[in-house]
């Protein structure tokens, strides 16, 4: 019989900062203050390991020399599990089956489930991934398109695979976060569109595409100012200096600016007139419901799971991916139609009440690992 009052084991051995920590992060947060027991396990001085210990969250260090064979990982968990503390083990990062399944053996009765945070690119239907996956009790999918891409790479069936979409709070990201102050930095009256960008300075997010955009738009007679705020990947550099350059080189400094990390994101973006996400092919792309949440009109590039989350003519604009020009056309049509821009912001806010309210979401995710 499920003990309901065990706790839930989560593990995410990863030495980077970014959206799969923030979410791991965000889970072993919320399930505290839900009232349910959570231990994470994570590496030593990571910046998660760092987060949890700040925030008084139950945290174990545990170092992973290799991420295939790790014996004394395996056993550390094993003994973990012996505890008897725990009904469940939720993984982020689905290569910590090769530790965690083996630390599982002969313990049927604790569910296992694994969050994927990207997309496949390569098949796993070899004997020891079938026995990997066949321990799971479910898997889960951000968006359907990544569920398709999961059930063509994965020894598993459509009935392991879940689809539970990232969230947003609702009390963080709202219209009333519009900030007409901040604003007046950078646009003078309704005309002028506010244009934010949200990204990791990181070419491979579409961020040069960015500029290509605003040299189009000012061609083409648009008043606006495009705001990029983010900093470049931790570790690595290079990115922000060719953006500099390429920005110069079109003339395009008093239009297009790079204003770095801000801890206040979510006045930013509910500051913003369009959100524009120009990354090629996101697994999810939190921002676009955290732009839904906040009112805010979205153009994006249609590429990875963004359709699952957009709906075309409806809750943003499509772009095909790393189009500058369909880009910029999808900004011109809300430059042109204000009434269309008001619309699909509000259709977006909608869809985010419906669909991503992290309190809805999280509920669903605690029945999945046999809460309550």
């Amino acid at each position: 019989m499920e003990n309901t009052n065990k706790g839930t084991l989560q593990t995410c051995l990863s030495k980077a900062w970014g959206g799969l920590e923030m979410a791991a992060y965000e889970i072993a947060l919320k399930m505290k203050a839900n009232g349910h027991t959570v231990t994470t396990v994570c590496l030593p001085d990571s910046p998660l390991y760092n987060r949890l210990k700040q925030s008084e969250l139950d945290v174990v260090p545990l170092n992973r020399k290799n991420r295939y064979f790790s014996p004394q990982t395996i056993l550390v968990l094993r003994r973990m599990l012996q505890s008897g503390r725990y009904s469940s083990v939720l993984i982020e990062l689905m290569n910590e089956l090769w530790q965690v399944v083996p630390a599982m053996t002969g313990m049927r009765d604790i569910r296992l489930v694994g969050i994927s945070h990207t997309f496949l690119g390569v098949t796993k239907r070899d004997h020891l991934h079938r026995w990997l996956y066949g321990r799971m009790d479910c898997v889960i999918a951000l968006t359907e398109i990544h569920k398709q891409n999961l059930l063509e790479c994965l020894p598993v069936g459509p009935e392991i695979v879940r689809v539970l979409p990232n969230s947003v709070n609702l009390t963080k990201f709202n219209p009333n976060r519009r900030d007409e102050t901040w604003r007046a930095q950078y646009v003078k009256g309704p005309q002028q569109l506010l244009i934010g960008v949200v990204s990791r300075l990181d070419l491979g997010k579409g961020v040069m595409e960015v500029v290509h955009v605003a040299d189009l738009l000012r061609k083409a007679g648009v008043a606006f100012k495009i705001v990029i705020a983010g900093s470049e990947t931790m570790g690595e550099s290079g990115a922000q200096a060719a953006l500099e350059k390429e920005i110069a080189d079109r003339g395009l400094q008093d239009l297009v600016l790079l204003i770095g990390h801000h801890s206040n994101i979510e006045m930013i973006i509910a500051s913003l007139d369009v959100l524009l996400m120009p990354s090629p092919k996101e697994t999810f792309g939190r921002v676009l419901i955290e732009a839904m949440a906040s009112e805010v009109a979205i153009v994006a590039s249609a590429g990875g799971s963004v359709p699952s989350i957009i709906e075309n003519a409806k809750t943003g604009l499509l772009a095909p991916a790393l189009s500058a020009e369909g880009m910029a056309q999808g900004i011109m049509q809300y430059y042109r139609n204000p009434g269309m821009r008001k619309r699909f912001a509000q259709n977006g806010l909608s869809a985010a009440l419906e669909y991503y309210d992290e309190r809805k979401v999280d509920q669903k995710l605690y029945k999945i690992l046999g809460l309550q």
